[in-house]
């Protein structure tokens, strides 16, 4: 009885997993088809409608173009300011990242037996900013953080 049972779990087995093979070819078919149908539709929609198409979307770059510099031109300092802040800061993760790293690298390699504290002291990197900032009496250029 129980080899019966066994063979027949063993058909169901392999009758679901060639019904799951024929239900995969089908749906594979199926989908190369409609895709063809889909992909030659849109074919002819834009061989029919290929200058309007161009055309709108040349005129939808140019009108978007303007606006864009529209707005960089009213907000130009404010943009500058905010690019100049976003890379401040994205270079004090980057600063803090790699000190994070050095000090756990030199924590486990080079860890003093009394304090448990790195044997090396990095120092700080700083950030004076672009050098851009000219001076009013000798015209020398100079950082914009730069102490004087």
């Amino acid at each position: 009885m129980a080899d019966k049972q066994q063979k027949r779990k063993e058909y169901m087995k392999t009758y679901r997993e060639r019904k799951g093979e024929e239900m995969r070819a089908q749906k594979r078919l199926h989908y190369e088809e409609n895709r063809t149908t889909i992909l030659e539709q849109r074919h002819e929609y834009y061989i029919g409608n290929r200058d309007v198409i161009l055309k709108q979307g040349s005129e939808n770059r140019e009108e978007n173009s303007a606006q864009n510099h529209e707005y960089y031109l009213t907000n130009r300092d404010d943009i500058l300011d905010e690019r100049r802040r976003n890379y401040v800061e994205n270079r004090q993760v980057i600063y803090d990242r790699v000190n994070n790293r050095r000090q756990s690298i030199s924590e486990r390699h080079f860890k003093s037996a009394v304090f448990g504290s790195p044997n090396f002291v990095y120092p700080k990197i700083h950030n004076l900013g672009p050098l851009n900032i000219e001076c009013q009496y000798c015209e020398a250029v100079h950082f914009k953080d730069e102490l004087k």
